[in-house]
């Protein structure tokens, strides 16, 4: 398999309809991809099987056993057209790191005027890319590291 890199960000790697792999950014941003051959296509999808039922194997299967990635074009590996992109996957990816209500922490750096919230108290608040800024300072949408 091709070795896709998400450059820091926070993200996901998933094989598309269209047979490219893509590394998203939570944002749906495609930050890498690489089209897949059919024995790399057949990797993937059997490697998956026994974490899905026989049904879903056998369906992911012969969606992806017509497919070839050759086909697709060069200003779709990185702008993938709607209909081949992971929307389920993105919309869950979305919710799992969406923001946080303010609560009495925040408010508290916030009078303090502290520049980088994670650095003080050590999780995420608001917009997880804030925690970005801070050198060390990384967020997994919830705590910082």
């Amino acid at each position: 398999m091709p070795n896709l890199t998400l450059d820091g960000n926070q993200g996901f790697l998933n094989l598309d309809s269209d047979g490219v792999y893509r590394a998203y950014a939570v944002n749906g941003t495609v930050i890498s991809a690489a089209r897949l051959t059919a024995d790399e296509i057949t990797i993937y999808v059997d490697a998956r099987a026994p974490a899905l039922s026989a049904t879903d194997a056998e369906t992911e299967r012969a969606i992806f056993s017509t497919v070839d990635s050759s086909a697709v074009p060069d200003d779709e590996l990185l702008n993938p057209p709607a209909a081949v992109q992971p929307t389920e996957l993105l919309a869950s990816v979305k919710s799992y790191v969406s923001p946080r209500e303010v609560g009495p922490l925040e408010e508290a750096a916030k009078k303090r005027q502290v520049t980088y919230f994670c650095e003080y108290f050590g999780y995420c608040v608001g917009n997880p890319a804030a925690c970005f800024v801070g050198i060390g300072c990384r967020c997994n949408g919830v705590f910082c590291s």
